[in-house]
């Protein structure tokens, strides 16, 4: 036995009930209109100098022991090392944190740099560059 349908003496009418309770208008005060200004070229990070070949091993951190000191909280104690290695130097990461890039990449093994490479550590970028040219 199938269920007739039941007719209803209610129907919806959402055209007539939104004409009978429109809400009045709002005048709002005219805001001034704003421009989007490009912003300025940021400032090209700082010069980090490579020491003069078969200098000592620069470490990089916060700790006591590094030779290149950094106050930065992105910066991990044992952060980094740059070693002179054969005809050029070698960053490698000490397992930090945050890392090290060269070049805009995270490595996780040793890379070879040289001035003009862009580095950072944690959040702090530099630009290589020799102490003085080589000969």
């Amino acid at each position: 036995m199938a269920a007739e349908p039941v007719a209803s003496s209610a129907s919806y009418r959402p055209r007539s009930a939104a004409r009978r309770f429109r809400l009045p208008q709002l005048q709002l005060p005219q805001l001034p209109r704003l421009r989007l200004l490009r912003a300025a070229d940021p400032a090209p990070p700082p010069a980090l100098a490579l020491p003069a070949p078969g200098s000592p091993t620069v470490r990089i951190g916060r700790g006591a022991g590094a030779t290149l000191r950094m106050a930065d909280i992105s910066v991990s104690r044992f952060h980094a090392e740059l070693r002179h290695s054969g005809d050029g130097w070698m960053v490698r990461d000490l397992g930090s944190m945050n890392g090290t890039e060269v070049n805009g990449l995270r490595i996780t093994t040793p890379v070879r740099v040289r001035p003009g490479d862009h580095i950072s550590f944690g959040a702090v970028e530099y630009i290589l560059t020799w102490t003085d040219q080589p000969q």
